[in-house]
């Protein structure tokens, strides 16, 4: 695993844009191929595959079965919030959001983002009262696509803009997880989120007692997203809350950054391998019975 300073922000900085650019290139390249195949003959077995039931077990701990397309979104997306956890905590540290200022406006925008849609929806279906429980769904963002066609402008795109921009749809991504927590979750194990928050605690004293090395958070991580995810929680907010702990410097060695060092190893897997499985897994829209009069 390659080891990295936060001295060296510039040259980072440059290889993002050029990586991030093949990674969103990828990325719509991942979506259309979903879209076109969901959309020809090859339809049955696109969704046949989707909705295959994997069972998961690590140990004695045994995971009900569930689709593929339900393990690349609540698994292997985790990796995913990680990555932009990773992100945001070093803007807030030494970045661009390092100021509380800076921090407020991306999170006024979200939550005005979520609040206005989740409004208009009220307005609209004010008369129907059945479908009133649909107002989540304007308010969710796709913070996975919204940064992949940031990252088609490269450079183009100043550097604040782009972590304004990014910021926005994090908060906005992690106020629509937040939204299905607590408003959609059927039936929470209170004593699997005990647990969760037991291991956060766990976490966040190892970050305090001077830890550096990585792999003991990621190990931490591996068991918080058990926990949420036995709790009924989605479990994609262990990526985000790992993120945090992950210390930014290292108290035994004054060049080495613990974040910036798995952000940057992280990096490669998710843009080229996370990421464009997730396209190919939801952006399957089927035009079935569609015709031109509905376009109109």
């Amino acid at each position: 695993m390659a080891t990295h300073n936060l001295d060296n922000t510039g040259k980072d900085f440059d290889e993002y844009v050029h990586l991030e650019s093949y990674a969103a290139i990828l990325l719509l390249i991942s979506a259309l191929i979903a879209l076109v195949i969901n959309n020809t003959p090859w339809h049955s077995s696109y969704v046949h595959l989707l909705k295959s039931d994997v069972i998961v077990n690590i140990g004695s701990i045994h995971f009900n079965a569930h689709s593929i397309w339900y393990w690349i979104n609540d698994g292997l997306m985790a990796l995913f919030f990680l990555l932009v956890g990773l992100e945001m905590k070093r803007e807030m540290c030494v970045g661009e959001l390092k100021a509380i200022s800076q921090v407020m406006l991306p999170l006024v925008g979200a939550i005005g983002g979520m609040v206005i849609p989740a409004a208009v929806f009220f307005a609209v279906n004010a008369s129907h009262p059945a479908y009133l429980d649909g107002w989540a769904i304007p308010v969710a963002t796709d913070i996975a696509f919204s940064l992949g066609i940031l990252a088609l402008l490269g450079s183009r795109l100043p550097a604040s803009l782009k972590v304004f921009l990014t910021a926005l749809a994090i908060f906005d991504d992690m106020g629509a997880v937040l939204i299905i927590a607590i408003f959609h979750t059927q039936d929470i194990k209170q004593i699997f989120l005990l647990l969760s928050l037991l291991v956060y605690l766990v976490m966040w004293i190892v970050n305090r007692s001077g830890v550096d090395k990585i792999w003991v958070f990621l190990l931490l991580g591996v068991v918080l997203w058990v926990c949420v995810f036995q709790s009924g929680i989605h479990p994609t907010l262990a990526g985000i809350a790992t993120a945090f702990v992950v210390p930014l410097r290292s108290n035994k060695k004054t060049d080495y950054s613990p974040l910036k060092t798995l952000e940057s190893n992280l990096h490669l897997w998710v843009a080229f391998g996370v990421l464009p499985i997730f396209a190919f897994a939801n952006a399957g829209v089927s035009f079935a019975g569609m015709t031109w009069q509905h376009l109109l």
